[in-house]
C-alpha cells in the first residue's frame, strides 16, 4: 500500500504518552523516517508504557502496521494493539507481539495487520520492556517504537 493509503494522525487524531525522553518525541512514531535508523519514541520511564490514539471522529482501519528497533541492546518488546469503538470505554485486542533484538543479530521488527474495523474511535498501544531490561540485564532498555501506521 502507498503512503497515501495512510490515515493523516496529525490531521485527524490526538495522541496521548505515558512518558518520552525528551530527544525521542511520540511525534517521531508519525513521522515519514521509517524502516531501520529511522526516528524514534523512547519511553523516559522504565516498565509498561501506554500509547493512546484518539480519533477526532470514527475511523475505518484496514490496516495497522508497527514497527521497533534496538540497535544497543539485547532486548524483548512486547506490543499489545487493542481498538475502541465506544470512545475508549471497552478494547477489543488486534494484535499481539514479541520483538526479541540483539546488537549482533536482529535489531528491527516490524508487523502489518490486515483488518477490516469500522468505526474506531482510540486506538490503544502498550509497549513493555522485556523482563531483563526491566531487571537492569539489558542495559537501558526503554520501550519504544519506530513506526505506527493506520490504513
Amino acid at each position: 500500500m502507498s503512503s497515501e493509503d495512510e490515515i493523516d494522525l496529525v490531521a485527524v487524531a490526538s495522541v496521548d504518552v505515558s512518558s518520552e525522553k525528551q530527544l525521542f518525541p511520540i511525534d517521531n512514531v508519525f513521522d515519514a523516517q521509517r524502516g531501520p535508523g529511522g526516528s524514534c519514541w523512547v519511553a523516559s520511564e522504565a516498565g509498561p508504557q501506554t500509547v493512546l490514539v484518539a480519533f477526532d471522529a470514527p475511523q475505518d482501519l484496514r490496516s495497522v502496521s508497527i514497527e521497533v528497533e534496538e540497535r544497543a541492546n539485547t532486548s524483548t518488546q512486547h506490543v499489545d494493539v487493542s481498538t475502541s469503538r465506544d470512545a475508549g470505554e471497552t478494547y477489543d485486542e488486534l494484535l499481539v507481539r514479541d520483538f526479541t533484538f540483539s546488537p549482533y543479530g536482529v535489531t528491527f521488527g516490524e508487523e502489518t495487520r490486515s483488518v477490516d474495523i469500522r468505526s474506531v474511535t482510540h486506538v490503544r498501544l502498550r509497549i513493555t520492556p522485556g523482563p531483563e531490561a526491566i531487571r537492569g540485564r539489558g542495559g537501558d532498555t526503554r520501550a519504544s517504537l519506530t513506526a505506527v501506521v493506520f490504513r
